[in-house]
């Protein structure tokens, strides 16, 4: 598996502050662009990786020498993290597909081991249903020889 260059560690720090009436509005319109996630925690971690991408944002036009060259320089960073996305996406759809097709070869290995157990068994039991009738056999003819 190719490795994936991850950001610098570095950290930022911001305070936030949402009223209740305004993170009811925020909810309401994630629904609406179909981008809300499930329960309130996912929500407030969407808010916050969404005023991150905001902050990183503002801070490369800050250091822009102009507005092309800041939609620019926004452009080709968030194109990096989307082709990185697109690469995780892809390694975790490659470990899914994997991790299923050794779930269907455990089955039928199963499966396979249950039927030749079965077939053992029956086996078992017609050798021993000879067995039984060559015994009968053997004492019915044993006065005759």
């Amino acid at each position: 598996m190719p490795t994936i260059e991850l950001p610098p560690p570095d950290t930022s720090t911001a305070e936030l502050t949402v009223a209740a009436d305004e993170f009811d509005v925020v909810r309401v319109r994630a629904v609406a662009e179909g981008r809300a996630p499930d329960g309130e925690a996912g929500l407030l971690r969407y808010l916050v990786y969404l005023g991150t991408a905001y902050l990183e944002a503002c801070q490369i036009a800050e250091r822009a020498s102009d507005t092309r060259d800041a939609y620019e320089q926004i452009d080709r960073s968030f194109g990096a993290v989307s082709g990185t996305a697109a690469v995780l996406r892809f390694n975790w759809a490659e470990a899914a597909r994997n991790y299923a097709a050794e779930q269907r070869a455990a089955i039928a290995h199963s499966r396979s081991v249950g039927g030749y157990e079965a077939l053992v068994e029956r086996l078992e039991r017609e050798i021993a249903t000879r067995k039984e009738r060559i015994q009968h056999l053997e004492e019915a003819l044993a006065p005759w020889m």
